[in-house]
């Protein structure tokens, strides 16, 4: 079986509150020097979901063959004494455990783990100094989503052949909701200070079915050759205004996707009423996809997007694309990843090793790096305000999310379809 790599999925989440997937990935031109670019993980293409348990399973994936004997070591493994967890911020409980996975993974013949999720290109650097903090360690990926992820999550679970071991996802916490995820807890989270019963409920599951330990910022993109980001509005009913008629565009909130998943979190908190609701659609030109709205962004045909993230704005930055995102006075939007073990991980402990190190003050500082919003307290290098700092909106908790998503879809179809 080939091995290839991801999607470059900028960090747009791919579900919206009922887990659904986005309508599709965003634009990506694959250059000849990124096919030439050594990389250090390997990331499988998207299968047909019905195939993929037993297409990955040739390609190795699945609990490895032999254990070392007592007192063997692995090629690449060190002893879990000898670990260097400098620089990872854990306290004393928090190092013990992350030793004792490391020995029990070895000890079990762990040496890869499988992780399902999307935007894997980005999240590439972390992968690559997870291998290295942790010696002996690799670390596989598939690309799913949606219909493919569930379909494949189902497969695994019927038929007993898992193969993937954990999973980072926007809809995370549905999957865990339908048994998908182990109740495993990392001694490494720490629940930030301040948070709403609601917030709490988008960082950690109520039975530990899950755990996010980074988040996006939503805001409104500009095209800074198009329009000064100083004349951009900080306030969201300000964009109802007719003055910015045909000046804005965005994805179709209409449908299931990034569009969606923004404006629903916007609407149900209470950030906008009915009214700027209205106004909004009136003003907006609709995209179907979420590719072509950021295009539309990028090449200057609107020179406002409203609902664009800060991993796209901050990586297309560095590309030489004219943007720049600006975030409201107060009512700011932010979505989590949420990642769990998944439940009969055939690498369980290599998979909790990830769950605690991705709570490390290094890895958040790749996720800083990545324009994503960590959730501890490491400074962004591109300004962006760190997630206590934020001004997010008070978004409504995760279970009242999904039940709404089925009303959101049909009143965003009212809304924005019969102008």
């Amino acid at each position: 079986m080939s091995l290839s790599r991801g999607r470059d999925d900028m960090g747009i989440p791919n579900s919206y509150p009922g887990g659904a997937p986005r309508s599709a990935s965003l634009h990506h031109e694959t250059k000849e020097s990124d096919m030439k670019r050594p990389i250090a993980f390997r990331t499988m293409s998207i299968l047909v979901a019905a195939g993929t348990v037993a297409a990955l399973a040739a390609c190795g994936g699945g609990q490895d063959a032999a254990a070392p004997a007592d007192g063997e070591a692995r090629d690449g493994w060190v002893d879990a004494a000898d670990l260097d967890l400098s620089g990872l911020g854990f306290d004393d409980d928090a190092e013990e455990a992350v030793r004792d996975l490391y020995q029990e993974a070895h000890d079990s013949g762990e040496e890869s783990m499988m992780m399902y999720g999307s935007n894997h290109t980005l999240r590439e650097p972390l992968r690559e100094l997870f291998m290295e903090r942790f010696p002996g360690t690799e670390l596989e990926t598939t690309e799913l989503v949606g219909p493919q992820l569930q379909s494949t999550l189902e497969t695994e679970r019927s038929t007993g052949q898992n193969i993937g071991d954990q999973m980072e996802n926007a809809g995370g916490a549905r999957y865990a909701s339908l048994g998908f995820s182990e109740q495993y807890l990392p001694p490494a989270f720490v629940m930030p200070e301040g948070l709403s019963e609601n917030m709490e409920s988008h960082m950690k599951g109520a039975e530990d079915g899950y755990v996010t330990a980074q988040w996006s910022l939503f805001g409104v993109g500009v095209n800074t050759d198009k329009m000064d980001p100083a004349d951009v509005p900080t306030d969201w009913a300000e964009l109802a205004d007719p003055q910015w008629k045909d000046k804005i565009v965005m994805h179709d909130p209409s449908v299931p996707g990034g569009g969606q998943g923004f404006l629903s979190r916007l609407y149900l908190s209470g950030a906008i009423d009915d009214a700027t609701l209205e106004g909004i659609a009136d003003n907006v030109a609709l995209k179907g996809e979420f590719a072509q709205t950021i295009q539309s962004l990028s090449q200057g045909e609107y020179p406002m997007m409203i609902g664009v993230d800060a991993p796209y704005v901050s990586l297309n930055k560095a590309r030489g694309v004219p943007v720049e995102i600006v975030f409201m006075d107060e009512e700011n939007i932010a979505m989590p990843q949420q990642s769990f073990v998944m439940k009969d991980a055939p690498h369980p402990n290599t998979a909790r090793l990830w769950l605690n190190w991705i709570f490390s003050e290094e890895a958040q500082a790749v996720i800083a790096e990545a324009g994503n919003t960590p959730v501890v307290d490491v400074p962004s290098p591109h300004g962006l305000p760190a997630f206590s700092d934020a001004n997010l909106a008070e978004i409504p908790s995760q279970e009242a999310l999904d039940s709404e998503a089925e009303m959101i879809s049909e009143k965003f179809g009212e809304v924005f379809q019969n102008r």
